[in-house]
């Protein structure tokens, strides 16, 4: 048992923390789901340091003092407590609202600044749940670096989309083809799911779990059909994409690496896993939602004012951005704010279909920064790591994982906001991070972790 938790104690958590948004968004809003995630955070934070993953003939108390050195001498560490710091002024100067005041000689609607207006700012709850987000991230990506070993990243990736297809079908059952009233994009996260599954599926014969083949399967399918009932048509074809890419690159690397027999049962196990949201589709879906993702054939994803309209919006908040403050910005929720101060009822929106502009206006260069800097750092470590160690022992799905679904969320941003959720900024550095792991450095045989 002692075995047991030191593997897959802290990778059950980290899956738990990654889901948790998809498991809530259902029933709970913004505000509930941000309380959450800061307790999983800590709990998480409890087992990094409690019970990492030990290496061959390592005691654990020696794992505990590697893990607290090496955590706490990480540059993206201290990168993040200053981020932390930044989000905790955001989330206290709140204050920005839409009230009807005097201007001037008249009364007139107007958005009110936060109570410092050099500080970063926040509308409402918005601060206290991106502070959350944060700090869900900052547990997630310092954990898969510095306390997880093989069997437990690999555990982590199929713990979480096996997690992930069950919160969609409890999203499906309770609210049909109707997207949440937030506007939670629990779409896109369940395609990043999607992604993890097909790899977590090559995971399961490099740990030799075999025994578990169906419950792969049913990751598979219950994330996809997550996808394709919550996300627009482009999104479920921008995470097709992505996964027949990946599913090609797992499958090859499955046949290389274990034979042909095991080719065969990954390509029986993703068969099994399309009958899933078939079945659901034939029997559950309504007809106008099927009608609405059958242009994913046709390409045809966009209405005729489709750009226009998004090229509107993405100049209300540039004009935001430039007449503010473009280090801080006006502040996490101003923009929906200004556009029903500003614009017709009719163009009212919560988000704009362009998230890199609404991040730029909202949050400014330094907001930018925050979502931009540590994936920089991941990158270069990815990089060196690809040069110094070589390709030998990479493990490509996870290696291609990581890669293929945080640049998914990068072409998403300039469609809508999904980048911005917790939904999708957790799994996405989660899985980025895994992949910098998936290329291992050259250690002696006493080194390796479990």
């Amino acid at each position: 048992m002692q075995k047991f938790l030191s593997k897959y104690a802290l990778a059950a958590h980290l899956a738990l923390l990654a889901v948790a948004p998809l498991l809530l968004f259902p029933f709970f809003g913004p505000s509930e789901t941000a309380v959450v995630l800061i307790w999983m955070s800590f709990m998480t934070a409890f087992w990094l340091f409690l019970e990492p993953s030990r290496r061959v003939n390592e005691y654990l108390y020696h794992a505990r003092r590697r893990v607290f050195k090496s955590v706490f001498a990480d540059p993206l560490f201290w990168l993040f407590f200053l981020f932390a710091v930044i989000a905790v002024v955001r989330w206290l100067n709140d204050g920005i609202s839409l009230v009807f005041d005097l201007s001037g000689d008249e009364w007139n609607w107007v958005v009110t600044a936060p109570q410092i207006p050099l500080l970063p700012g926040s509308s409402g709850d918005s601060g206290f749940f991106a502070l959350a987000t944060l700090l869900a991230v900052m547990t997630s990506v310092l954990a898969c670096r510095h306390a997880l070993g093989k069997s437990a990243r690999a555990m982590v990736v199929f713990l979480s989309s096996f997690f992930a297809a069950i919160a969609a079908l409890v999203a499906i059952y309770r609210l049909g083809a109707a997207g949440p009233a937030d506007g939670s994009f629990a779409g896109s996260a369940f395609g990043i799911f999607f992604l993890a599954s097909v790899a977590a599926l090559a995971g399961m014969f490099e740990a030799g779990w075999n025994r578990a083949f169906l419950l792969f399967s049913f990751a598979i399918g219950g994330t996809f059909i997550g996808l394709w009932y919550f996300a627009p048509a482009y999104v479920v074809a921008f995470y097709l994409t992505a996964g027949g890419v990946l599913a090609l690159v797992s499958a090859g690397y499955v046949a290389v690496t274990k034979g042909v027999s095991a080719f065969f049962k990954f390509a029986v196990a993703l068969i099994i896993a399309a009958a899933i949201p078939l079945a659901i589709i034939k029997m559950y879906a309504p007809q106008e939602l099927i009608d609405a993702k059958s242009t994913i054939l046709t390409f045809n994803f966009f209405s005729a004012d489709y750009h226009e309209t998004r090229e509107t919006y993405a100049d209300v908040a540039a004009g935001v951005w430039r007449d503010g403050n473009i280090w801080h910005g006006a502040g996490i929720g101003y923009l929906p704010l200004f556009i029903e101060k500003t614009m017709v009822e009719s163009a009212w929106v919560d988000s704009i279909p362009y998230g890199w502009w609404q991040l730029l206006a909202e949050r400014g260069f330094i907001g930018l920064g925050m979502f931009v800097l540590p994936f920089a750092v991941l990158l270069f470590l990815l990089v060196r790591r690809f040069i110094a160690y070589g390709v030998k022992n990479v493990f490509w799905p996870f290696l291609v994982l990581g890669v293929s679904a945080v640049s998914v969320v990068i072409c998403e941003g300039f469609y809508d906001v999904s980048f911005m959720r917790a939904e999708v900024l957790i799994p996405s550095a989660v899985l980025f991070t895994l992949s910098v792991s998936s290329i291992p450095p050259k250690r002696s045989g006493k080194d390796n972790n479990q």
